[in-house]
């Protein structure tokens, strides 16, 4: 089996244990949102490719033998810790998500690997929407808990995410100083037309939809009970560490992977490739992010002084690892779900079987 085969359970699969308005929502927006992510993946590989042979001419035989310095045992360490990132953040989810809408470990693990993998092939961080729809599910798929878990998975999981990696940044930075490179900044006139927009939007909803208004106000206020995790010092305090697990283990896998390819950088800066990293994939251009992927290691780390080249044999397989340990965890999930379905269902044919025997005794005896 291939890895493009391995990497995303088949829509029948997840349509029994996702809801059903979210693989609705998988199957609107799968062709079109692959389409274009495809067409950005290779738009952005081609653009990279060509800067690379004009900038560099010649020396790009050598990437090859870039490639070559990563041993079987540091791409293994490498898989080992970002699977264990990916448990450290699905803990993280739990902890929140159990806390407003009662979610089980193995239910919001299985959420989150799935939602990962949606990630990478639809539009728009829909992935996290599949996650928000199938915790949902199990806590009684209305409308409020799907709501309720949207806010654990867009607001508070992500305000502890970004807590934890300012927090571990501002203390690196206090203790050891790390260069980054320039990034442009948002103007504060554009944040301000986003926001008069949106009140417009308000404003017309509520004058000509009532109706609307009333249900987007309840569906709001559930959201925001999704938040209530954050009100919890107990809870913070254990999403924090976790996320915290979650960040240092995939600066351990980079880190790893750095050294092996002779990069003597510093944990503190292989933190700062991943903060400027995450900042650059933020909006997904293509699938997997290919390209953009790269590009934003490629600029991160090059601003500390490795070559062009082995930076990008670092990102290139920075990248296959996280892609890996993403589909592999999902994929051994989905088997596991598979199989438990069948275990359940022969149950219940052996109980529907002895029931019918039993009521096939009960009439025998009768005549």
């Amino acid at each position: 089996m291939s890895a493009n085969q391995a990497e995303l359970p088949d829509t029948q699969s997840l349509r029994a244990v996702a809801p059903a308005g979210s693989v609705d929502l998988l199957g609107r927006s799968g062709a079109s949102g692959l389409r274009w992510k495809i067409g950005g993946a290779l738009a952005a590989t081609g653009a990279g490719a060509a800067t690379i042979a004009v900038t560099h001419g010649s020396h790009v035989d050598g990437l090859w033998h870039h490639f070559a310095a990563f041993s079987a045992g540091a791409i293994a360490v490498a898989c080992g810790a970002v699977t264990l990132q990916l448990l450290a953040q699905a803990g993280r989810l739990w902890a929140i998500s159990s806390a407003v809408i009662h979610t089980s470990w193995p239910g919001t693990l299985r959420a989150f690997a799935f939602g990962q993998v949606a990630n990478l092939y639809l539009p728009a961080r829909l992935g996290d929407m599949v996650k928000a729809g199938m915790l949902g599910k199990a806590a009684g798929d209305a409308p409020t808990d799907v709501a309720r878990a949207a806010g654990a998975v867009f607001i508070a999981d992500k305000t502890l995410d970004i807590g934890a990696i300012a927090v571990i940044m501002a203390v690196g930075v206090a203790s050891a100083p790390a260069h980054f490179p320039h990034l442009p900044t948002v103007h504060g006139g554009t944040l301000g037309s986003i926001l008069v927009l949106v009140g417009a939007v308000a404003v017309g909803v509520h004058a000509f939809r009532p109706a609307w208004w009333a249900r987007l106000r309840s569906l709001a206020a559930a959201v925001i009970q999704g938040c209530a995790a954050l009100a919890s010092p107990r809870t913070i305090l254990v999403g924090l560490l976790l996320s915290a697990a979650a960040w240092s283990a995939e600066g351990l896998a980079f880190y790893v992977l750095a050294r092996a390819g002779g990069h003597a950088l510093s944990f503190q800066q292989c933190l700062s490739v991943l903060a400027l990293l995450n900042l650059g994939i933020a909006v997904p251009m293509s699938v997997a992010n290919v390209g953009t992927f790269e590009a934003s290691v490629v600029l991160a780390t090059t601003s500390m002084g490795v070559p062009a080249m082995e930076a990008l044999a670092l990102a290139a397989v920075h990248h296959a690892v996280q892609l890996f340990a993403t589909c592999a965890l999902a994929l051994v999930l989905w088997i596991a779900a598979r199989r438990g379905r069948s275990r359940n269902g022969s149950q219940d044919e052996a109980r529907s079987l002895r029931d019918i025997e039993g009521m096939a005794a009960a009439a025998h005896s009768v005549h």
